[in-house]
């Protein structure tokens, strides 16, 4: 347990303690190995918790305010609706990238590397949800909207006050989730409604339970898992998929 120091020539950080945590002399390196256990200072938690959140809400505003302005402006709608292909090239490109950061997540613990994935990911998500929406009619555009809004902040709500620890089940979500994108490269090609509302269901709870267990890992605590104080990109990008791909599958139920 951290000690209050009691010498007033020692310095002591913003927490008013002299622990090894907050040691201003080891502090960096210290910090950079924090798993957000319950055992970390309460200031370094909630700073990842705000930095993470402030990134999504960034990145949710920059995809839907580029979505919704090619949405209203013609020559921009009918070009992702004649290149269609080119949307399912950039979602197939993002597929794979996200496949590959989940399998080596350390990569995202260099500043500079997650900086860089972050303005890649981005615009790729960014342009995949925009040829989505564009087949899709301005109502059930709002509709989705609307549902994944109430949807996502029950979610995170949720993760917040649950007492059940969902991130033990990683392993076993991880391998539904391939399972199931392996299922969609299968039947992509079958032209069935009841398929497209089976998919779509299937991935809105999937993914909906993905948003459980990564705001989980980042509020940390007593969960089994937790994300870094360095992987708050990483963090940031996993939610931020999850929130997009909800949104998607939610908009499609709303079609059918």
């Amino acid at each position: 347990m951290a000690q209050i120091a009691t010498d007033p020539n020692v310095e002591v950080c913003e927490c008013g303690s002299k622990c090894e945590y907050c040691d201003p002399e080891n502090q960096k390196e210290v910090v950079d190995q924090f798993g957000l256990s319950e055992n970390t200072p309460t200031y370094i938690r909630h700073n990842f918790i705000r930095k993470v959140f402030t990134i999504v809400l960034c990145q949710l505003i920059f995809s839907f305010g580029f979505m919704l302005i090619c949405y209203n402006v013609k020559a921009a709608k009918l070009f992702f609706v004649k290149y269609i292909i080119f949307s399912y090239g950039v979602s197939v490109l993002y597929v794979v990238s996200v496949l590959i950061i989940g399998c080596f997540p350390n990569l995202t613990r260099d500043s500079t590397v997650s900086t860089i994935c972050l303005l890649y990911f981005t615009p790729l998500a960014t342009i995949m949800l925009t040829g989505y929406c564009c087949a899709f009619s301005a109502k059930e555009i709002a509709v989705a909207m609307g549902i994944s809004v109430v949807l996502v902040a029950g979610l995170i709500a949720f993760s917040f006050q649950t007492k059940y620890d969902f991130t033990k089940w990683t392993v076993l979500l991880a391998f539904s989730t391939l399972q199931f994108l392996m299922a969609i490269g299968i039947c992509g090609l079958m032209r069935s409604k009841v398929k497209h509302i089976i998919f779509s269901a299937i991935g809105s709870v999937l993914f909906s339970v993905w948003i459980i267990v990564d705001v989980q890992m980042i509020i940390g605590g007593n969960h089994a898992l937790q994300f870094t104080v360095d992987e708050y990109l990483f963090a940031s990008m996993s939610l931020f998929t999850d929130i997009i791909t909800v949104f998607m599958d939610v908009l499609r139920l709303v079609h059918f």
